[in-house]
């Protein structure tokens, strides 16, 4: 419940106080989906009625990202015993917040880790996630019963995971066509016809957004992009390290004759190595576009299954050498990197939100209808303004603050803080 808040969970947090129309017009400036600000924007007017201030936002923000991680992670673990790994339920849960670029760390930077995780962020990418997952599911429940209906249900998720992340768009569109390719190789045709309409729909559905959104995003982007060539290799290569270091397992449940419906893990891997490379060659081609975030849908799954079946193989893999030296690298280096990210949150994230929270209790005990804001630290800054805002109070200061902002030379960002400016 931290109160510190990046870039991006400042936008989130003013774009919501639009209405709904101008959050779809301000977010098509943006590189993301609208879904997700809809519904937090309706989540923050069912709960938040009766007292709405910026603190009760974070804290409602963060917690419906969580609830979203453990829908997920309820589906993962359904997905998981379809193929038969067979886990307890606390341990798959340890086992997945273990992985670094769940609660640990994006982008690692041994000084100053980055602190994105998207179970606790209040951003689009756990509801992705979950929107994903969920389809994945349905999508091989389908595979399995062929009831319409169910195929009816995951080409919803998919939908909607896809108005929530372009990146899950094209993830989702990916499970679709890789069905589709096992139906049309098993000479399954009437179940190929189904997934051709279905991947037919979804684009069909699709098409507002890409009018609308996609059109005014690849102009906006071109005209130039926060993600450099060196940051678009170092998340390349972090991939690469999530992707490898999972391989060894992943080519052991493909040998398990424990393991059932092993085409749904060559799927699941085939999605993600299409998202990467697809992404990588516009990236090249264009503007670059990969972060290991963007990523954290489809390899969630990939992790979680990898690493649970490391568990479930102990009873009659724990004598070989491999499966031991492997057992040191997950479980005692993957560890260390989420531990490392959780010692920074602790001493570095806890002191400043105490900080922040002694600010807004000033400002809230202000007697005055207007408060001075003269922080120097732009984030801080914009924070506390938001607060202020928040309880009804006018903002004076002294410095030219939005003659300075980050990201002032982005139009996105000044229309952020257009709701803010008329404070001052």
């Amino acid at each position: 419940m931290k109160l510190t808040l990046a870039k991006d969970e400042i936008f989130t947090l003013t774009l919501v106080h639009s209405n709904y129309l101008d959050i779809i017009r301000t977010d098509a400036l943006d590189v993301h989906p609208p879904l997700y600000y809809l519904i937090l924007k309706g989540i923050f007017g069912i709960l938040l009625f009766y007292k709405h201030t910026l603190l009760s936002e974070i804290i409602v923000g963060r917690l419906f990202s969580i609830l979203c991680a453990c829908i997920s992670f309820i589906y993962i673990r359904k997905v998981s015993k379809l193929i038969g790994i067979k886990v307890a339920w606390i341990y798959q849960l340890i086992l997945m917040l273990l992985l670094p670029n769940v609660l640990g760390l994006f982008n690692y930077n041994f000084h100053q880790p980055m602190d994105l995780q998207p179970i606790i962020n209040i951003r689009m990418y756990s509801l992705a996630a979950m929107f994903l997952v969920m389809g994945f599911y349905y999508l091989i429940i389908f595979s399995y019963h062929k009831h319409i209906g169910q195929l009816i249900i995951s080409l919803l998720f998919f939908e909607l995971s896809a108005y929530s992340h372009y990146f899950t768009a094209m993830m989702a569109g990916l499970f679709l066509f890789c069905y589709f390719i096992r139906a049309l190789y098993r000479k399954e045709y009437f179940d190929t016809i189904k997934y051709l309409f279905s991947g037919i729909m979804f684009l069909v559905l699709y098409i507002p957004w890409i009018l609308y959104g996609i059109r005014k995003q690849m102009i906006h982007a071109s005209q130039g992009f926060w993600i450099s060539r060196h940051f678009l290799l170092q998340n390349f290569l972090e991939i690469a390290f999530f992707a490898i270091i999972f391989i060894i397992p992943f080519c052991w449940m493909l040998k398990d004759d424990k393991i059932k419906a092993k085409e749904i893990l060559i799927i699941l891997f085939m999605v993600n190595f299409l998202t990467v490379l697809l992404s990588s060659l516009m990236s090249l081609y264009s503007t670059p576009m990969l972060l290991l975030r963007y990523m954290y849908p489809s390899l969630l799954i990939y992790e979680v299954l990898c690493f649970s079946y490391c568990v479930y193989a102990y009873s009659f893999k724990s004598s070989k050498i491999i499966y031991r030296s492997l057992m040191i690298i997950l479980f005692v280096f993957l560890p260390i990197l989420s531990l490392k990210s959780l010692y920074f949150e602790v001493f570095n994230r806890i002191p400043v939100t105490q900080d922040l929270y002694n600010q807004f209790s000033k400002i809230k005990n202000n007697r005055n209808d207007t408060v001075n804001i003269n922080n120097h630290n732009l984030t801080f800054f914009t924070e506390n303004v938001m607060y202020a805002v928040s309880v009804n109070k006018k903002v004076q200061s002294k410095y030219k603050v939005f003659k300075r902002l980050p990201y002032s030379y982005n139009y996105v960002w000044k229309r952020v803080y257009v709701y803010m400016k008329s404070y001052l």
